[in-house]
């Protein structure tokens, strides 16, 4: 079995780094990011991560995603860690979107997966039911996850 990365994935790896070494690789950066170190997740960096196509590696193409595999969800989270890019959120959303592709109806995967694509909450709050999603819960809760009313 060859465990070596395809050029695809090496690509993808050295633009992530890239990516975070322009973006959030020194101190000053990563305190205007995160307010002074006070939030823990960059809607900024996370935004810009989803224009990238980064966000959705692992939804169906379907949906708008590239299709990848989790090894590829692995190796960004990997090079975010170690670039130390400040993106609390992906973790959650990735476990979002996964359970959505595998439990969700097909209704729900239009919904919930497009709209994770774009950077936004991965569940769109509902006014009628006061209810929100477990990113913008959990940052709103100081980073306590909190899924009530989801």
């Amino acid at each position: 079995m060859d465990f070596a990365l395809s050029d695809e994935q090496k690509n993808f790896v050295d633009a992530i780094r890239n990516f975070c070494d322009r973006e959030c690789g020194t101190p000053d950066q990563r305190e205007r990011l995160t307010d002074g170190y006070r939030e823990h997740h960059s809607f900024e960096i996370y935004n810009q991560m989803a224009e990238l196509g980064w966000l959705g590696v692992t939804i169906p193409e379907q949906y708008g995603g590239s299709g990848g595999s989790m090894l590829d969800a692995c190796l960004f989270m990997e090079e975010t860690s170690r670039g130390l890019a400040p993106i609390g959120g992906y973790a959650t959303t990735l476990i979002v979107a996964g359970a959505t592709q595998r439990f969700g109806t097909e209704a729900q995967k239009e919904e919930i997966l497009d709209i994770e694509l774009d950077g936004k909450p991965v569940v769109k709050p509902d006014p009628r039911k006061a209810r929100f999603s477990v990113i913008e819960k959990a940052f709103k809760q100081r980073n306590r996850l909190q899924a009530r009313g989801i």
